[in-house]
């Protein structure tokens, strides 16, 4: 983390550069202003963790100041310095909001003191206010605390994730839809030093270019219509942590620069704001896209491809890693039945998770598990039969597997059809945006009538 922002507020200048020297020399980065207006302006351009204020200055006295300055941060912490020794200034200042005050002339052991005190309770205030946010907007790691296994592949996979952990660098997951590349963000942000604070999720397929940068860097008050508080962005909640962007791929392009600014700068500024503020995130994204094909066809950019990806991660399907398949149909079981649910899968029901192809990968399986359940229990059965799982035959031909794009179209159907055609449920199960699945049903359209146009020119006699 950045050394916290102090400022000097003084009008006489040499107790004021003796002050700074002095701090300087005790490793903070220190700010120095003359008068009010001027100590104002730098808090709005600086974000300033804590505030040495004199009570009396021309102007601007001290306690206008502080109620400026924290207008401008709530969690800027203010000690007033005064030459008075009545007891009833010191009792204003800290009614208004004070964090304490030190009578002139200062003693420095004192004066470090508070200073340690104040930044430690501002901290404090800033780490609250993530957590609130967090939790008022509903963000969570995911409910999923364990990675299957079983596989060479996803072993090998975990055994990256475990040793680039600690680092900072931007992580790129890349795998098909419901693969489980959330799960796989919140392995590395458990296993590495940041576990103790903050995972927030952004969905950038869920959201418009005006919406993003709301989210991702929050806003002023009165900014735009609706704005009728300040609201931390997603990137200052996650401050200290680790944020998860999920399907990058679908972030409009103005979004893409911003965020690219942010990654090479580490600094965002609230719209409507004019001061930025320095924040410390991992970041790690996640796409089903094929990301170099979208920045040949313009759809992302370049550089933030190459900043996102500096270490690469790749989710195998599932029907890659059979090995997987009974475990995970296991775990999902055992968490059911923590709520009284059925015990056992028969074998020739375990010869059908295997067969099946998966288009919908984990988290298909996991939704079969369900179904499979809640059938066996109309049932009265304390195991689960094959026709309990409802499996779609539509996805196979015969014993021979369908082609990915042919289940994965099978699988969408099937969604919608289950939900009588609600586009939002079937997305949410789907675990893309609204938008994301308007564009797979248009490409379907699309294919579906060139499928038409070419048997109409087969049969065809020519003349």
């Amino acid at each position: 983390m950045d050394r916290p922002i102090i400022i000097v507020v003084d009008d006489e200048e040499v107790f004021r550069d003796s002050l700074v020297g002095h701090l300087q020399g005790q490793g903070y980065r220190v700010l120095s202003a003359g008068d009010g207006e001027t100590a104002v302006r730098l808090a709005s351009e600086q974000d300033l963790a804590a505030a040495l204020v004199d009570f009396h200055m021309p102007g601007m006295d001290g306690l206008a100041l502080m109620a400026r300055l924290k207008a401008i941060e709530p969690a800027t912490e203010v000690i007033i310095v005064t030459g008075e020794t009545g007891i009833d200034t010191a009792v204003e200042a800290m009614r208004q909001g004070a964090f304490h005050y030190l009578a002139k002339p200062v003693r420095l052991n004192e004066l470090e003191h508070l200073l340690r005190k104040a930044l430690e309770q501002g901290a404090l205030q800033r780490e609250n206010r993530q957590f609130r946010e967090r939790n008022k907007r509903g963000y969570a790691v995911p409910a999923q605390d364990v990675v299957i296994s079983a596989s060479p592949a996803m072993r090998d996979l975990l055994t990256q994730a475990q040793s680039v952990a600690p680092g900072t660098m931007p992580i790129l997951i890349t795998g098909e839809t419901g693969v489980g590349k959330e799960v796989l963000a919140a392995f590395i942000h458990r296993h590495s030093p940041r576990f103790e604070r903050i995972l927030s999720t952004v969905n950038c397929g869920a959201l418009t270019d005006t919406l993003m940068d709301a989210e991702l860097f929050g806003h002023e008050r009165g900014s735009f219509t609706g704005a009728t508080e300040r609201r931390l962005g997603m990137l200052e909640v996650a401050d200290g942590g680790t944020l998860f962007l999920d399907e990058i791929g679908e972030m409009p392009l103005p979004a893409q620069v911003r965020l690219l600014r942010f990654l090479e700068q580490g600094v965002v500024r609230r719209v409507g704001a004019t001061r930025e503020h320095r924040v410390n995130v991992r970041v790690i994204a996640a796409t089903h896209r094929d990301l170099t094909a979208d920045v040949v066809s313009g759809r992302f950019r370049e550089d933030l491809f190459h900043r996102l990806c500096v270490i690469p991660l790749h989710i195998p399907p599932l029907r890659e890693r059979r090995e997987d398949i009974l475990p995970l149909a296991q775990l999902v079981l055992s968490r059911i039945q923590l709520a009284g649910g059925v015990k056992t899968l028969e074998p020739p029901t375990e010869a059908a998770l295997l067969d099946y192809p998966w288009p919908g990968n984990v988290r298909e399986l996991a939704h079969a598990i369900e179904r499979a359940v809640f059938n066996a229990k109309q049932h009265h059965s304390d195991t689960i039969t094959p026709d309990h799982l409802q499996l779609r035959s539509g996805a196979k031909k015969g014993n021979v597997l369908v082609s990915l794009k042919e289940a994965e179209q099978l699988h969408i159907v099937a969604v919608l059809e289950h939900f009588q055609g609600n586009r939002q449920k079937a997305a949410k199960v789907l675990g893309v945006s609204e938008r994301h699945l308007y564009r797979l049903l248009r490409d379907m359209e699309s294919q579906n009538n060139k499928s038409q146009n070419n048997k109409g020119v087969d049969r065809t006699i020519p003349a």
